[in-house]
Parts: C-alpha cells; structure tokens; sequence
C-alpha cells in the first residue's frame, strides 16, 4: 500500500494524468495506492507495527512502514563556518561556495535551477555525481560549469516506462503554453516558454526522450508547427542512439540526419 500526502504521485516528477497512469499500472500489479491522504498514528501490538490510521479515519493494516519524505541537506556541523547556508550549501556553477576554495557536491548543496533560477536541491544520483566531477575538476585546478541543472528522472514500473525533465507539471498561464498527446495508457506532454521546451514528460512510448531533452538542453527555439511534432507518433527522422541527450547531462554533436526537426543543424 503507498499513501501519498500529495494529490499525486511524485509531485516534482509527475503532473496529474501521468499520476493517474502510473497509478493504474500500479495497481495492476497489486499494489494500493491512496493519495492526497495523510498518516496521523502508526498503530503497534505487542509492540510491533500493527498499522496505521489516517486522517480521515480509515485504518491499513501493515507490518511495516517505510516513510518517504525526500531530502534534508545535513547542514548543522557548518553552523559558523561561514559559509552561506540556506535549507543546504550554496554554492556556484563550478560547485564552489562564499569561501574560496571551498567547495561541495551531491545531496548537501543547493544549486540554482537553469531553467527558472530558483534555488534548488537537486537530490539525485546523476546530479551527484555530475556535481562531483565538476567540484574535483576544480580543486584540482581546472575550470569546470555545472550545466543543465533541472529534474531528470527515468523510471520503469512493472514494464511502464517514464521519463520526466524540467518542469512537466507546469500548467498552461501567460506565457506558458503546454501541449499533450493522450493516448490513452500513454502520453506526451511538452511545456514551452517563449518558444523554447522548458519541460517534458513521456510516459509509456519514451521513444523520442533523449531527442527531446537533448532540444530543451540546447534551448532551441520552434516554432508552433515544431511543437506539435514533437507529440506525433514515432518517425525514423527523431531516432537517436539512447545515450544522445542522457549522458550525465552533457551532449554530442548532432549528425545532419539526427539533427533537430530535419533541419540540418549540427
């Protein structure tokens, strides 16, 4: 059984039909889910898990409870360091923080968004250890970036697969605007800010996943004919060897026949 507190699944992942798909998916497989519920008591007997009680009244029984709350940079022990913290280690594009030479990697920092400039704590494995190189590189001399800092996350959930970037759970507002493809047990949803992908989600058919991040890491700008086809269906013009636009976040060169909507760009 998971009970999530959200009205969906993964809220940072997912929007709200791509919530629904994994959800049945996963319930085909067994599983309960409950969402925009809230665990108030964790019931025992005899001292042992017995289960729990929600907020609305309603009672699970379970042996076990497993508790998600995501990540909460440890940040204590640099109180009056010096170096600037806030809700996590602050620190620059080449990883560094306020103190000169001093720098940080991984779940620990806070780095700024390169879509939206917030401040953010990109807690997963390949920020990690994107991060970590970065941060070496330069302790050890060198001058490197920390590019294409957004959410990446690649799942497969008993055979349905999802990929997710940037900001998917955008809505359409000024400025914004969000195209879906619906098919049912899949779909495709882009989001685009001034004529650039700023977010995308396939859930299902991930065919066209690393094409498209690899456009939005560019920030190629199309036009409206070009938005609508990134929803069509799969063509041999938008194949790319997997690894295309997912290699720890960096890319290759483009050949003229794999480059973006057949235009010929490198």
């Amino acid at each position: 059984m998971v009970l999530e507190k959200e009205p969906k699944l993964a809220a940072r992942m997912f929007d709200l039909k791509a919530s629904r798909l994994v959800e049945e998916k996963l319930r085909e497989g067994g599983l309960g889910i409950e969402t925009d519920v809230e665990v108030v008591e964790i019931l025992n007997k005899e001292g042992w898990v017995s289960g729990v009680r929600l907020k609305d009244g309603r009672l699970f029984s379970c042996q076990r409870v497993i508790e998600a709350v995501g990540v909460r940079p440890n940040t204590q022990f640099l109180n009056g360091s010096g170096i600037d913290l806030e809700g996590g280690v602050l620190v620059n594009e080449r990883m560094e923080t306020n103190l000169p030479g001093v720098y940080a990697a991984g779940d620990v920092t806070m780095t700024k968004d390169s879509i939206n400039s917030e401040w953010v704590n990109n807690a997963t494995w390949s920020a990690a250890t994107r991060q970590g190189r970065v941060a070496g590189s330069n302790m050890a001399g060198g001058d490197q970036r920390y590019i294409h800092n957004f959410n990446l996350n690649s799942v497969d959930l008993f055979g349905l697969r999802v990929v997710a970037a940037g900001h998917p759970f955008y809505e359409s507002k000024p400025g914004i605007d969000v195209f879906i493809h619906d098919q049912g047990k899949s779909c495709r949803k882009v989001v685009i800010r001034e004529g650039r992908l700023i977010g995308f989600i396939s859930v299902g058919d991930v065919s066209k996943a690393g094409f498209v991040l690899s456009l939005m890491k560019r920030g190629i700008e199309l036009s409206r004919d070009e938005w609508d086809r990134l929803l069509s269906s799969r063509t041999p013009q938008y194949e790319l060897p997997p690894h295309l636009g997912f290699k720890h976040g960096f890319l290759f060169p483009l050949t003229p026949s794999l480059s973006p909507l057949g235009r010929g760009e490198g």
